[in-house]
């Protein structure tokens, strides 16, 4: 579908919305998105099977946008039909602000302020309690609730890896990468925690700052919010600002983990691993060689 055939389907759907400028804004795995008036967001699935993440987003915005010192979108348009593709997309009013940016939060004299803040809300989403708290709909196992369980989440990754992805590296590249994981797996330490909810893919862009009100505005894209490890919280800002503002964001978190570092660390070794079984459940080859070239020239 083009830019425009989405545009129609919310021109048939809210027929007294008026539409004056739309933009096409990101080309993700899950969703085609739209900017629509430079005041609303549009989100379309891909595919089929991320309608119950969509569904599962719905569902625990509203609590989240209680608990979090920082805003999140409210879907006031959702579509949600029996057929046609797709048959769900939801908008919701923008968050103005841009994604997070190093040089411009050193231009704006927000690095501080905004480190601060963003350490504030997860502070406050891993305070959430877990009870009564469903599993998230797209996981093919329970949710861990303990951090055996989450041991047992990267053995499993850990066994697609050494039958899909290290017969493709190089010796040198899977002999590096097997220690990695192994050391990983064998460290009692790195269990040492309590699973919680996690946003699970916070990257610079999913982090929207007003950079003339020097703050976070909002953390938008909550469809991987589940059950796991606070660690992951850290990896999207470890690698978009580098691991000194991740360092200061974690100064302002109130939990004490001397080990959530190591952890974010090596959960963004394995990031191209997820890449290479994305396509191989989804059955495309739009991420593998990506995945496996990240893994075979990543430094040590």
């Amino acid at each position: 579908m083009t830019p425009e055939d989405y545009i129609r389907l919310v021109e048939v759907h809210f027929p007294r919305l008026e539409i004056r400028a739309y933009e096409s804004i990101e080309m993700g795995w899950d969703y085609f998105v739209l900017d629509v008036n430079d005041e609303l967001i549009f989100r379309f699935p891909r595919r089929s099977n991320v309608i119950q993440q969509l569904e599962w987003e719905a569902a625990i915005l509203p609590m989240l946008a209680e608990a979090l010192p920082v805003e999140v979108p409210d879907f006031k348009y959702v579509v949600n039909r029996k057929s046609g593709e797709p048959s769900m997309f939801v908008g919701y009013p923008k968050i103005q602000g841009s994604g997070l940016d190093a040089q411009k939060l050193e231009e704006s004299d927000a690095r501080k302020p905004v480190a601060r803040r963003i350490g504030e809300a997860l502070s406050a989403l891993h305070s959430i309690s877990l009870d009564g708290m469903n599993d998230h709909p797209m996981s093919e196992n329970p949710e861990p609730r303990e951090a055996e369980g989450w041991r047992d989440v990267y053995r499993r990754l850990f066994q697609f890896a050494e039958e899909h992805v290290f017969p493709q590296l190089s010796h040198e590249a899977r002999s590096r990468d097997m220690q990695t994981w192994q050391e990983f797996l064998f460290d009692e330490s790195n269990f040492d925690f309590s699973p919680v909810l996690v946003h699970q893919d916070l990257n610079t862009e999913h982090v929207i700052i007003d950079y003339e009100a020097g703050t976070v505005a909002g953390i938008i894209d909550w469809g991987d919010c589940g059950i796991g490890d606070a660690a992951l919280d850290f990896v999207g800002l470890a690698q978009g600002m580098g691991e000194n503002f991740a360092l200061e964001v974690l100064d302002n978190y109130q939990f004490a983990d001397p080990g959530i570092m190591r952890r974010a660390r090596f959960y963004e070794v394995v990031v191209p691993y997820h890449y290479v079984r994305f396509d191989h459940e989804s059955g495309s080859d739009k991420f593998r060689e990506q995945g496996i070239r990240a893994i075979e020239t990543r430094s040590t």
